[in-house]
């Protein structure tokens, strides 16, 4: 969660940052918070995945494993993606 809120954007070119960002390195636009990187809202995203979409998951697993298609699996972690 503080991950997710702490996050800024530049009102100017949309550049996103760590809280401790003020002025937009790249223009050197005004950083805020938006409406959607808020705690607040976050937490009902979070309660709507639990709610809503967990749910799903857990009810088409084991359909999916018995039918005939096959699942793939990633194999990479995220050292090897950045």
């Amino acid at each position: 969660m503080k991950r997710l809120s702490s996050r800024r954007t530049c009102k100017g070119c949309g550049y996103t940052a760590g809280p401790d960002t003020d002025a937009c390195p790249r223009c050197g636009g005004e950083m805020y918070q938006r409406d959607d990187d808020k705690p607040e809202t976050i937490q009902k995203r979070l309660d709507t995945y639990q709610n809503q979409t967990a749910p799903l998951i857990d009810y088409y697993s084991p359909r999916r494993a018995s039918s005939s298609r096959s699942t793939a699996t990633a194999r990479w972690t995220r050292s090897t993606l950045t």
